[in-house]
């Protein structure tokens, strides 16, 4: 009986230490810290365009966002990011069309400037893994104002197995926007 215990404590102990060298390699391998680094975005994002307060404070209001317009169900919403020069827009409303034709378009970079009359040029820079892209975008301004550039990085979170699906893009730095997210 007691060689059965200590046979139990070695086992715990290999796998105990198994688990501590596979979170090592795990916390070591760059896809693994990528997509850590991706999902505290995402998160930072969804928590960013919360208009409510994080506390029961009403005084704090809808974290300075300003309602533009509301129409038809739909509203849109801006704010100034503190300490920076940078307006962040959001727009809600409902939307009917199958998520997956949404997702198939915003992957066709090449062909936004065709979609959308506000651009002038828009091209896929690099393929970094199948949901991440960084692309230009050229954007149209009337004269006398220079045409405006983006360099963005931009990637998705699929989930259209909830009927959901969050695309973020952030300027890169030195591609417009000043790097600002």
């Amino acid at each position: 009986e007691e060689k059965m215990k200590e046979r139990e404590e070695e086992d715990a102990k290999r796998k105990s230490r198994a688990a501590r060298e596979c979170l090592r390699r795990l916390r070591s391998n760059t896809v693994v810290q990528a997509s850590m680094e991706k999902a505290k975005f995402a998160r930072h994002v969804v928590g960013m365009f919360d208009r409510k307060s994080n506390d029961d404070d009403d005084s704090k209001g809808d974290k300075g966002w300003n309602l533009v317009r509301e129409k038809e169900n739909v509203c849109t919403w801006y704010r100034r990011e503190e300490g920076s020069k940078t307006y962040t827009f959001m727009v809600q409303g409902p939307f009917d069309p199958p998520l997956i034709n949404l997702a198939v378009c915003l992957y066709e970079v090449d062909l936004f400037h065709n979609w959308f009359p506000f651009l002038k040029s828009s091209k896929e820079l690099k393929t970094v893994s199948r949901f991440h892209k960084q692309i230009q975008v050229t954007v149209k301004a009337p004269w006398p104002i220079w045409d405006r550039e983006v360099l963005a990085d931009c990637f998705g979170v699929n989930n259209l197995h909830e009927n959901e699906l969050l695309v973020m893009l952030r300027a890169m730095p030195g591609g417009g926007g000043g790097g600002q997210k």
